[in-house]
């Protein structure tokens, strides 16, 4: 896990990609503010499946694993 604190006036999306920066993952899972051209690309290139939901204003349509989204808040999670 990793993390970078911003202002609570500053988009986290901006500091998406320098978060990512040679993380090794199969998937990353992040909220639809992080649905963007810029961070899709990086997360593909770095070899990972995006997790994202899609926001309904992005063309480009894609495949969503909503099972694998809920496992982004550990108490969707269930344990039994």
């Amino acid at each position: 896990m990793r993390f970078i604190l911003t202002g609570g006036n500053a988009s986290d999306a901006r500091l998406a990609i320098p978060l990512l920066a040679g993380l090794d993952a199969e998937h990353v899972i992040a909220d639809k503010a992080y649905d963007s051209h810029a961070i899709l690309d990086h997360i593909e290139a770095s070899g990972a499946q995006p997790v994202i939901p899609q926001r309904t204003c992005m063309p480009r349509k894609r495949a969503f694993d909503a099972t694998k989204y809920k496992l982004r808040n550990p108490l969707n999670v269930d344990t039994a």
